[in-house]
């Protein structure tokens, strides 16, 4: 599995560096994807700047990038970041209340809040620029209903958080909420058994939260076995080991594509095998005009790439293994209910050999076709569905039971009987092995 995150787009901003650094990022991806194709993009906020309406400006950019990976709307995932918002008094008044809370936290203020829906509504409000955008970059609404949302895709879990919720002025770093409550509704959603690791994205670091929310964010990943944390918002690429709970927690900090004074502008490439996140952050060399590994993060990136061990429940081979298990006892049942059907009601049944003239002959022809011809369908079509699980070898063994499916249905309801159908083959039993 292969990521793309980039942030913090300022897209407004269109000095020098930046038009060259957009430029170039555009061949960068273009040239690690022929490589390694992505699979999806992360798009962590700050796609328009202070507030600023969006435009085509920002729709050609992100259709660029989708160009440059091969990649439809459908493998893009977008957040919001402060700049996205529209600042308006209601809102900015109820998050005053928020913060001047004294009978509970703010914190726990904030979590009564996002249950009233026309208080909730109002902290949405400044979101609607956003959520337009959003509709015309993928053809889907943005889901407010839950604040924070799970993505369950396929080798990886996606925890979407939203922190700009009250997210309203400069300078706010170090005092952000983001509904603790809301994350663990979303984070109660993943599956009690862990078989992909976990990834969660916001638009701001969690050290941009209040040192309580942030405490509390870092307890639920730790009892929800979170991997790794990607985020922007400050800037500046970095990394950051969470090492005092019980799982290591990877913190990611993507740059911009912009350039300024003070931003280095960079991207996030990670890819994901079976136990490891291979990460790698790119930064822009503006005296050179070029994008490049960066290895000045620290020492753990000093080849240009992080590697970060994650665990699994079981690992895919082990997960390959209980998939068959559950495809052989789905099988089974079918087929142990046509052979309790044939040995109590068949021609060769104990009964049918005792009472040769009984009515038994009528039951067996309603059984048939009742149970055994509809489950010899499903038993048919189930394989058919799995046939990239059945080894190879086996294979045969499925061209063997459908002659033999054939041959008895079309003596059961067909004009023409036959004596020489193909036998029942008992290797179905373990076609998957």
């Amino acid at each position: 599995m292969h990521i793309l995150h980039i942030s913090d787009i300022h897209a407004q901003i269109n000095n020098y560096q930046t038009r060259r650094m957009r430029n170039k990022i555009i061949e960068k991806i273009s040239q690690i994807s022929e490589n390694n194709p992505y699979d999806y993009i992360l798009l962590s906020g700050d796609i328009t700047h202070q507030g600023g309406a969006f435009s085509e400006i920002h729709v050609d950019f992100i259709k660029k990038i989708l160009s440059a990976t091969n990649l439809s709307n459908n493998n893009l995932i977008i957040l919001p970041g402060n700049h996205d918002l529209v600042r308006n008094p209601f809102r900015t008044d109820l998050i005053k209340k928020i913060y001047n809370s004294q009978d509970i936290s703010p914190s726990d203020y904030l979590d009564e809040i996002l249950n009233q829906t026309s208080e909730k509504e109002k902290l949405l409000s400044s979101f609607e620029d956003f959520l337009n955008f959003y509709f015309d970059i993928k053809q889907e609404s943005y889901s407010t209903e839950d604040i924070h949302s799970l993505l369950e895709l396929e080798t990886f879990s996606l925890i979407s958080i939203n922190t700009c919720l009250i997210a309203n002025e400069a300078g706010e770093e170090g005092k952000m909420l983001i509904g603790k409550s809301k994350l663990l509704d979303c984070l109660d959603k993943l599956p009690s058994k862990k078989t992909k690791p976990i990834i969660a994205v916001g638009h701001h670091t969690l050290d941009c939260l209040e040192p309580q929310e942030k405490q509390s964010v870092l307890s639920l990943f730790d009892d929800y076995n979170v991997d790794l944390y990607l985020s922007g918002h400050v800037h500046q690429a970095g990394y950051h080991y969470e090492a005092n709970n019980y799982n290591k927690l990877l913190t990611i900090v993507c740059s911009g594509v912009h350039f300024d004074n003070f931003t280095i502008g960079g991207f996030v490439d990670i890819d994901i095998n079976t136990s490891q996140f291979h990460i790698t952050q790119y930064q822009w060399n503006s005296q050179q005009e070029y994008w490049t590994k960066n290895n000045s993060l620290g020492r753990k990136m000093s080849e240009g790439t992080l590697i970060h061990d994650f665990e699994l429940v079981f690992d895919f081979q082990t997960k390959d293994t209980l998939l068959k298990d559950e495809l052989k006892a789905t099988l089974t049942i079918l087929l142990n209910e046509n052979e309790r059907i044939f040995k109590q009601y068949g021609p060769k049944s104990i009964i049918a050999h005792d009472k040769p003239y009984s009515e038994l002959a009528y039951v067996w022809k309603e059984k048939v076709h009742s149970i055994i011809l509809p489950n010899n369908d499903k038993i048919v079509n189930f394989l058919d569905e799995n046939i990239n699980i059945i080894p190879l070898k086996n294979k045969p063994i499925f061209d063997n039971y459908k002659n033999h499916v054939d041959g008895f249905k079309n003596n059961q309801i067909g004009e023409f009987k036959s004596q020489d159908i193909p036998l029942f083959p008992k290797e179905i039993y373990n076609i998957f092995d």
